[in-house]
This record gives C-alpha cells, sequence and structure tokens, in this order.
C-alpha cells in the first residue's frame, strides 16, 4: 500500500480486542478503505498467533468466507475481558479522592472507572455526582456543593480546578523575625581579642553558686555579665534550658552539672544577640538553612540558642581544604 497513513501493530492476545478494533477502524476510515478489502487487511495486521486462534473458531469455513463484522464479533467474544456490570458499578460508586490527588488526576480516575459500568445517558450526570461527593472534604468540595444541582459538568471541574490554584496560591509562609541587639563597642573589641588569641588570661565562665554572692561581686546572676544588675537583665524572663525555671541562662543553671551541655569559655557571649521569634509547638522539626561558604552552598540546622556555628572537619576537607585555619583560644566543652 503507498500513501498509507499510520499503521497497525500486531495484536497482543492478552490486550483487549475492543480496543484494538477502534484503532483498527479509525485506521479503514482515515485511509479510505473499502468494505471488500477490510477482511485481508484484518488478517494481515492481528498477527500469526491471533490468526490461528481465529482460525480454528472459524473452522470449517475460511476466514476469507466470514464477513468484517462477524470476524470482529468473534474475536470480541475470545479476547475482550468479561466483567461485571453491578461489580464495576459498585467499585465506582466506593471511590474517593487520595489525600495527595489533585483535582484534575481525581476527575480521571472516574472518567476511565466509569467506561466499563454502561451509564449510558446518565453518564454525565453520574460523573457529576461522584465528582462532589467522592471529593474529600475540604474548601474546594464545600465551594462546588453551593452550585445548583443543573450546572455542567465541565463548568464544575472547571470551578474545582480554579479553587484548588487559588488554595495553593494563598499557602501561608512562615516568617521568623529577629530581633538585634548592639553590644558596646568595649565588648565587641574584647570578644574579638579573646577569638583570635590576643587575650591570654580569661576567665572561665562562672558557676552559679547563689544570688547574693553574685550580686555581691557585682555581676548579674541571671547570664553572669558585670555591666549590669538582675534588675536591668534582658534575660531575666528567659527560661533555662537545663532545668526549665524563668530567671538565669544555662550557663548560671545550679543544675548544668547533671546535664549534658556545651560550654564556650569567653568573656561574653557574643558581639551580637539574637533572638529568634517562633511560634510555641510541642514537637518541631529541625529548621535548616543554606549558607553559602566560599561559593559552596551547604545546609545547617538553626538553633538560637547556639553560641557559635560549627562545621564537621569532614567537610571543611572537601570543600575547603585549601583555605588556611586561624587558631583560637575558644574552647568548646561536652559532657565526656
Amino acid at each position: 500500500m503507498t500513501g498509507v497513513i499510520g499503521s497497525l501493530a500486531e495484536f497482543q492476545m492478552d490486550g483487549d480486542w475492543s480496543i484494538y478494533q477502534e484503532r483498527m477502524e479509525q485506521f479503514f476510515l482515515v485511509n479510505t478503505i473499502p468494505e471488500e478489502r477490510k477482511v485481508p487487511l484484518l488478517i494481515t495486521c492481528i498477527g500469526e498467533k491471533t490468526y490461528k486462534t481465529l482460525k480454528d473458531l472459524c473452522d470449517p469455513l475460511m476466514l476469507s468466507e466470514r464477513p468484517y463484522k462477524e470476524l470482529c464479533t468473534i474475536l470480541n467474544r475470545q479476547f475482550s475481558p468479561k466483567v461485571s456490570v453491578f461489580r464495576q458499578r459498585e467499585e465506582f460508586y466506593n471511590l474517593r479522592q487520595n489525600s495527595n490527588e489533585n483535582v484534575k488526576d481525581w476527575y480521571a480516575r472516574i472518567k476511565n472507572s466509569a467506561t466499563t459500568c454502561k451509564f449510558g445517558k446518565g453518564l454525565i450526570d453520574v460523573l457529576r455526582d461522584k465528582f462532589i461527593t467522592g471529593m474529600r472534604n475540604g474548601q474546594i468540595k464545600d465551594r462546588l456543593c453551593e452550585e445548583e444541582i443543573s450546572k455542567e459538568l465541565n463548568k464544575i471541574v472547571e470551578l474545582a480546578m480554579q479553587k484548588e490554584v487559588t488554595m495553593q496560591s494563598n499557602v501561608p509562609v512562615e516568617v521568623h523575625k529577629v530581633k538585634k541587639w548592639n553590644i558596646s563597642k568595649d565588648v565587641k573589641k574584647k570578644v574579638r581579642a579573646s577569638e583570635y588569641g590576643q587575650i591570654k588570661n580569661k576567665k572561665k565562665p562562672t558557676d552559679f553558686s547563689d544570688n547574693s554572692k553574685a550580686a555581691g561581686q557585682g555581676k548579674c546572676f541571671t547570664c553572669g555579665l558585670s555591666n549590669h544588675t538582675f534588675s536591668n537583665c534582658k534575660y531575666k524572663t528567659y527560661k533555662c534550658k537545663i532545668c526549665n525555671k524563668i530567671g538565669h541562662l544555662a550557663k548560671m543553671c545550679k543544675n548544668k552539672s547533671k546535664n549534658h551541655y556545651v560550654e564556650v569559655e569567653t568573656e561574653s557571649e557574643s558581639v551580637e544577640m539574637f533572638q529568634l521569634k517562633v511560634g510555641y509547638q510541642k514537637s518541631v522539626e529541625p529548621y535548616f538553612v543554606k549558607i553559602k561558604i566560599e561559593e559552596i552552598y551547604i545546609d545547617m540546622e538553626l538553633d538560637s540558642g547556639a553560641g557559635r556555628s560549627i562545621i564537621p572537619f569532614k567537610l571543611y576537607k572537601k570543600y575547603w581544604s585549601k583555605l588556611k585555619v586561624i587558631p583560637s583560644l575558644i574552647k568548646l566543652k561536652t559532657y565526656n
């Protein structure tokens, strides 16, 4: 054949003949195949195994002696799956939209399930009812239930998709507010000097003994600094991460020897103090931020209570081994 549009693959015996027949008849139509040539083309296209089965079913008559429609009926009876319409309808009516299934996929799934239910002329009404009633509870379903029963199916689906897009664009974004306190220049100089080894005689963190003793030495028993008293301390309303009591930081807690902690030996806590305001939750997933170090991006866990940010040595060796490491007098201690 010359000038043929399209092609037909051999029919697979484990396939559905009704689907193959639909494609074959469209092939005949687009190529203007006359009726007297349909049987020869059918025999040519179905393949050797299917041909042998069809030949056995038509015995004692030759295939060429049977009309095209009769051959299709025999093949349909042999290779189309036998289904119970009521079982198919039961499955259809029990369909429910999955939690992670969008509107488009939900509509496609019920349409596919309805193909074997033989609803006939009532298909559109059944699909519209199932599309709405089988949808998971939420704003989209609530919006569709406000529509008139005469609303066209395609309008219902379009409305649901628009509502879904609107909801996705209105998802709230978690915002972390950072408050910054500036510390005096003198304190900044001391911190920088201690970090680069310019201060040799540093004082170790003072253990919390009692309030009166700390006050007598001129140090705040809430945070341990000597430039203010408890009444003026900005941490006096903070809760201790060790004993969970309000009024002092973890480094001034009496019970810190009974817990695991990391102690930083510096004269001042930090050059700049930051407070991260996040809504209270009983269980919060770790929050990671992307940090750029020498053109390399890495994910680091955000901890508003940490005095220093550190990276594993193996990460340094992997990405920044050519950079010079500057010595520091700061010591990080763990419980062991």
